[in-house]
């Protein structure tokens, strides 16, 4: 982080408030064209930044393998009540399906595993009712 504040104070003439994960986001965001593509745009910057860091610890099913606990912990939250808030926010808006026992699923429409890695679709976002509808049709087929 350090090195990223400097490279910003020497070329741009800019010092950032802070350097930590937020700022790397909004910096990928202005790069790549200022606006990012697809389902990602419906998320705030911290819903996409808990979004990235739980999709690393994803398994083959798409089930997050750490319990809420954990969950807040490896995203940095020094307690539960700010996260749990991004963590709701993207069970409501389809990002993540929340079953018995705490358990939480990548929606694969959004984000599958992949032996090297989360693979991020780039595709719109759907309404969570639309979602629900097609579930209940056989259209899409989740875990």
């Amino acid at each position: 982080m350090k090195v990223l504040e400097g490279i910003l104070i020497d070329r741009m003439g800019y010092k950032p408030k802070r350097s930590d994960d937020m700022l790397l986001v909004s910096l990928k965001a202005k790069i790549e064209g200022g606006s990012l593509v697809g389902w990602q745009s419906a998320l705030n910057n911290k819903e996409l930044l808990v979004c990235l860091q739980l999709s690393l610890k994803m398994n083959p099913n798409n089930e997050i393998g750490l319990s809420e606990k954990e969950m807040y912990e490896y995203c940095n939250y020094k307690s539960s009540r700010y996260f749990k808030r991004y963590l709701e926010g993207l069970v409501d808006k389809g990002i993540l399906i929340k079953k018995e026992k705490k358990r939480y699923f990548f929606n694969p429409v959004y984000i599958e595993y992949d032996e090297l890695g989360p693979k991020y679709h780039q595709r719109d976002f759907i309404d969570k009712e639309v979602m629900k509808e097609a579930i209940k049709r056989g259209a899409l087929k989740l875990v």
